[in-house]
């Protein structure tokens, strides 16, 4: 029989023999309709899938893993200039699979690789190390030798190829060399370290950290308000416990009063034992512990005193930073007089746990890196102590009488006076004369009418200068007919005004009528040869139209001071000194208020006297770094001089005189902050050109404020500072597109803007040389409120009054005067025959 017949027997039998032993197996089918195909009938249990469906559902036959890295062993050995690498690696694959894998770092050459004993394949990596490329098959081993450059003790790091076990060998390393894994730990084991770690890093070992107790770092915050009885203190000492716990705190104490106080959240209880404080927390305490102490310490009395500045310590401290703020709360001027270490810095700096410790606003900031025991700091107090006086005091009163042979007298009184507190000054004129007219200051003033005939005068206060009260003028013009016409040979006597003020020194220059002659001698009574008081009566000037113009150019001079317009006072005196009157008493006052607050440019840069308060700047660290370092960084220069010593009452008036003129610069103040926020949306907005304006604007006004400082404080250098850098960074935005003037526009300009700066100057200078020569109409604001009816006088009249001087003079002086005393001066004289 064909062996194909036979075979296709058998198939049918073995396809034959499950459908029959199924059927025989299952119950009868009992549907209506039999289900299946090609003539099959399905029993219970039974489906019927398509060969795809069929191989589906088949289980995928398991895979054998590829190949397989089982164990590593690494030789490390110190050799000079790096580490000498051999390392052997075991691999296992079931099935042929090729393995390509970097063995090596980067960083490592790559001396030798074999592969089962023979020379390994290996490709030159872009990236990274060498590559070894083989087939595997069955059990295989990796070797490598290689070098790697580098110091283990200042840190080397060997790259091999991982394993999830190995060995490493340290041969001809130090004992303070230890090996670090990246991935695996590290673990001694049978002589050796243990790990498959990828990465190996060698480096010195660490040496095991001290217990050296607590670590504390402390900030003590002292802010000082000082007031006319008592300097009343406040400090905030923050303890930072970093390190450890601490259940009780120490502080050495020095300059506080008897009736301190310590307060805060953690103290259970605190005592004082001489200078030391001692403070128990509630228990062991790490992190943030704050004390609050507070003290009052009596102000000593008297025109300058000191105050020790208070010492606070935190003891057992590692750092221990300060800073400090002052304030005033009363007439007591305050200067403060620290060591070296001190920093002057802006209120906006202080730290945020030296806040809040002041009454009011601080006068002064400072700062230093360590608080120091018995530094010797100060302050000082500086009071003015005004001498009991009159109110108002006459230093010169100076009279021009002239009289006519038929008995009438014109007389023009001159009164340089010295006004602490007076609104008026009474005068009454003598029997006989009738007021002309009244100026005050060079400005038209109306009398008030007082009982029996005296006149009160509205009074201007006296501007207090660094050289004392100034003067103000008080010009009054008398006439009179006269009792008698004047014999061939005369004697009377000539009653003069009476003020109730005290008078230093009285002068009367008489002009007798033409072709009288005087017959009385020199120390006859009042009559003198010269003069020896009151030289500067009208700024030395002899002219009553130059004195006239004098008076009003200082009476402007005066009110620009008051308005803080400080350039313009300047460019007043200036005009006096161009009238000749730049050397009076009341010029050189004025000249040094302005120049207090205003300085002029010295040539050449004046060293710092031996006995002026320095204030160092330092670059002390703070907890290992640089305190303030950025904020701060603007204002480290070597020092910063006070003014130089003075005597009390002249350093006291200098800070009051400049404290007055920083109380008058509120608006300026206003100005300020208006003109930062307009420039600073400006500059948000993309307008750089009106932002720029701004702060430059700003710049300037933030230099006019600091002039009104006290040389202690630096607010405004911190401000000015801060404007710099936004304008220096809006000018950088613009420069790339800003183009450049031609030199000719360049000179152009600059000529032009030198004419029309002389052009305004000669036009200024003549303004005031020539003066308002009609005299204008009388001040109605310094009309007398205590006036009961109109003075009759001739009020539209130019200079007040110019007295004629035709006959021989004649000179009276007295000195000394008490307010309301009566004098008069004896006239003698003989007429001479006609020609």
């Amino acid at each position: 029989m064909p062996a194909e017949i036979i075979t296709g027997l058998l198939l049918g039998l073995l396809a034959a023999a499950p459908a029959g032993r199924g059927r025989a197996a299952a119950q009868p089918w009992e549907g209506d309709v039999e289900p299946g195909g090609a003539g099959v009938a399905l029993m219970p249990g039974e489906v019927e899938l398509t060969g795809e469906q069929w191989r589906a559902l088949q289980p995928e036959p398991e895979r054998e893993p590829e190949v397989m890295l089982l164990r590593r062993e690494v030789w490390l050995r110190a050799v000079e200039g790096g580490v000498e690498v051999r390392a052997r690696w075991t691999l296992r694959s079931e099935r042929p699979e090729w393995f390509g894998h970097g063995i090596v770092g980067s960083g490592a050459h790559l001396r030798r690789a074999t592969w089962n004993g023979r020379e390994a394949t290996v490709w030159a990596a872009t990236m990274g190390g060498p590559m070894v490329v083989e087939r595997v098959d069955g059990n295989g081993t990796l070797e490598a030798e290689a070098f790697v450059p580098g110091d283990p003790r200042a840190g080397l790091t060997v790259s091999l190829l991982g394993a999830p076990q190995g060995m490493v060998h340290l041969e001809g390393f130090s004992d303070d060399v230890i090996l670090i894994g990246d991935e695996l730990p590290v673990v001694a084991h049978g002589g050796g370290l243990s790990t498959g770690s990828a990465g190996l890093e060698l480096r010195a070992k660490v040496p095991e950290p001290r217990d050296r107790g607590p670590l504390v770092v402390a900030s003590v915050g002292l802010g000082l308000t000082v007031g006319d009885a008592e300097v009343t203190g406040r400090a905030r000492v923050r303890w930072e416990i970093r390190q450890g716990s601490r259940e009780s705190l120490s502080l050495s104490v020095a300059g506080v009063g008897e009736d301190l106080t310590v307060e805060g959240a953690q103290v259970a209880s605190w005592r004082r034992e001489g200078g030391q404080v001692l403070v128990e927390l509630g228990a062991e305490t790490t992190g943030l512990v704050d004390l609050d102490l507070r003290w009052t310490v009596a102000a000593p009395a008297g025109a300058e005193a000191t105050v020790a500045m208070p010492s606070i310590v935190p003891q057992h401290v590692f750092r221990s930073p300060c800073a400090m703020q002052v304030a005033r709360d009363g007439e007591v001027d305050v200067r403060p007089e620290l060591s070296r270490g001190w920093r002057a810095v802006p209120s906006a700096l202080v730290p945020a746990w030296a806040e809040g410790l002041v009454e009011g606003t601080p006068t002064a900031a400072f700062v230093r890196s360590r608080v120091v025991e018995g530094g010797g700091d100060s302050l000082s107090l500086l009071r003015l102590e005004p001498v009991p006086g009159p109110p108002v005091v006459v230093d010169v009163a100076d009279l021009r009488v002239a009289v006519t042979e038929e008995g009438r007298m014109l007389m023009r009184v001159r009164y340089e006076l010295r006004n602490e507190r007076a609104s008026h000054l009474l005068l009454t004129p003598p029997p006989g004369m009738e007021l002309l007219g009244v100026e005050v200051a060079g400005r038209r003033v109306r009398p008030g009418r007082a009982e029996g005939g005296g006149l009160w005068i509205p009074l201007k206060r006296s501007l207090e200068t660094i050289e004392g009260l100034v003067t103000v003028p008080v010009t009054v013009a008398l006439i009179g007919r006269g009792e008698a016409a004047w014999a061939r040979r005369e004697r009377r006597e000539l009653p003069l005004p009476v003020v109730d003020a005290p008078v230093n020194v009285q002068r009367i220059t008489l002009h007798l009528p033409p072709r009288y002659r005087n017959r009385v001698q020199a120390g006859d009574g009042a009559v003198v040869d010269g003069f020896d008081r009151g030289e500067e009566v009208g700024y030395g000037l002899w002219d009553p139209q130059q004195v006239a113009r004098a008076d009003r150019v200082f009476s402007e001079a005066v009110e620009a001071w008051n308005a803080n317009e400080f350039e313009r006072a300047q460019a007043l005196l200036d005009q006096l000194g161009m009238l000749g009157a730049g050397g009076a008493a009341n010029v050189r006052g004025l000249q040094a208020n302005v120049e207090l607050v205003r300085p002029r440019e010295p040539e050449e840069p004046e060293p710092a006297p031996e006995s002026a308060t320095v204030y160092h700047f330092e670059d002390d660290d703070i907890d290992g770094q640089t305190y303030f370092e950025d904020e701060l960084a603007d204002y480290d220069r070597a020092s910063i001089s006070a003014a130089p010593a003075k005597k009390a009452q002249s350093s006291a008036l200098e800070r009051r005189i400049r404290a007055r003129a920083r109380a008058r610069s509120s608006d300026k103040k206003a100005s300020f902050e208006g003109r930062k926020q307009k420039a600073k949306k400006l500059k948000a907005e993309g307008n750089y050109e009106a932002a720029a304006a701004e702060y430059r604007e700003a710049l300037e006004e933030s230099k006019e404020l600091r002039r009104l400082e006290d040389e202690e404080s630096v607010e405004y250098d911190f401000e000015a500072e801060a404007l710099e850098d936004e304008l220096a960074d809006i000018e950088a935005r613009t420069s790339n597109d800003a183009p450049e003037p031609s030199e000719a526009v360049e000179d152009v300009v600059d000529e032009a803007g030198e004419k029309d700066l002389v052009s305004a100057m000669v036009g200024g200078v003549w303004a005031a040389v020539l003066g308002d020569e009609d005299g204008g109409e009388p001040d109605d604001g310094a009309v007398a409120a205590v006036s009961t009816g109109p003075v009759a006088a001739p009020w539209g009249i130019g200079v007040l009054v110019v007295v004629p001087e035709v006959g021989e003079a004649v000179l009276y002086q007295h000195l000394l005067l008490e307010a309301g005393e009566q004098r008069s001066i004896r006239v003698d004289a003989r007429r001479g025959w006609r020609r």
